[in-house]
């Protein structure tokens, strides 16, 4: 584990100690207790009190399945909910985003409007038909951004931004279709050519036959059109979704077909991540990309930019301009995870 993630441990152990002590039976995994664990049943009281019920109802009515570790204090999905959950239903809270995102990305006049979580669209926009990912549903087995900015300019513009929210992870996860296991492949092939994942200028010239996913019919390389000197893969030590980015390819693919759909005027895929965490921003160096969003630029410029920020700085807005409604909820956020004022 990453000095970050021991450090984040830690604090988070600390935290419960003092604002959860009524709460003295700890969480399992594998059959082992830990103190960085709710008990699972008890996962709720991880989050900003005023959202428990709301994000309970709101899970249950959208069929959502939750991520299985949501009860680790560590979890990015429960930080994810922390974050954003409590400004969805609010005028206020649309307000804040909107101006959060002009300010980040550039979207001067657009307005949210929606606030979703595990994003999934319904057919033929769902991931199922555009990516190739059969069987899954929200939260489960697809592709579904942790959370998803609905905007509108006027009355017939929309906008979309899709975040990855992180927080001790190291990466962005390794690719399915490089394991040379048959266990939990639910009957798909087994890939015994893994050599191949280490060619990824092969790869983006003809990934039906040197990339394996294609033969679980997965269509991310179908969205994924790369730069016109594709030369740049050749300087890449392996493709760059096989040990380290996984999810960006996948969910990178997901924005990118959803805007060639042309329901979008703008789609913008984001990562939100803690800056003290040097391992995940730095997790695609390994590959041969020195920066995760100006290196997957270079790879894949075609419509869909990819942006990243803090959460702090997002902390650190509402703190600016959202006035005394918020001052409970920055609190929080800032003592649940370290941030400083």
């Amino acid at each position: 584990m990453t000095k970050f993630y021991e450090a984040a441990k830690h604090h988070q152990i600390s935290w419960r100690a003092r604002y959860l002590s009524q709460l003295t039976q700890l969480g399992t995994h594998a059959g082992k207790e830990y103190p960085h664990l709710l008990p699972s049943d008890r996962w709720l009281e991880g989050l900003f009190p005023s959202i428990q019920a709301p994000l309970r109802t709101y899970i249950k009515d959208g069929n959502i399945q939750p991520h299985s570790h949501k009860h680790n204090l560590l979890s990015s999905w429960m930080l994810c909910a922390n974050l954003y959950f409590p400004f969805r239903g609010r005028a206020d809270g649309h307000e804040l985003l909107s101006g959060f995102l002009a300010s980040k990305l550039g979207l001067n006049g657009w307005d949210v409007n929606a606030v979703e979580f595990e994003y999934s669209l319904s057919p033929p926009l769902d991931p199922g038909t555009l990516l190739g990912e059969i069987g899954g549903r929200r939260g489960a087995s697809q592709t579904s951004p942790d959370v998803a900015f609905e905007l509108s300019r006027g009355s017939s513009e929309k906008a979309l931004v899709l975040v990855e929210c992180k927080y001790v992870e190291s990466a962005f996860g390794g690719c399915s279709g490089y394991s040379k296991s048959d266990k939990r492949l639910g009957g798909r092939p087994a890939n015994l050519h893994r050599e191949r994942c280490s060619q990824p200028l092969d790869i983006i010239r003809d990934p039906n036959e040197f990339c394996h996913l294609t033969k679980w019919s997965r269509r991310y390389w179908e969205h994924l059109t790369p730069v016109a000197d594709d030369s740049r893969f050749g300087d890449l030590e392996y493709c760059p979704s096989r040990s380290t980015g996984y999810q960006l390819l996948r969910e990178y693919a997901y924005a990118q077909g959803l805007f060639d759909t042309g329901k979008y005027e703008k789609v913008i895929y984001a990562i939100a991540w803690d800056w003290r965490n040097e391992a995940l921003t730095r997790s695609m160096r390994r590959v041969g990309l020195a920066e995760i969003e100006s290196g997957w630029q270079q790879l894949f410029p075609r419509g869909v930019p990819i942006k990243t920020w803090s959460h702090d700085e997002w902390v650190g807005y509402v703190d600016r301009f959202g006035g005394a409604d918020w001052k409970a909820w920055v609190e929080y956020v800032r003592v649940r995870y370290e941030w400083q004022g």
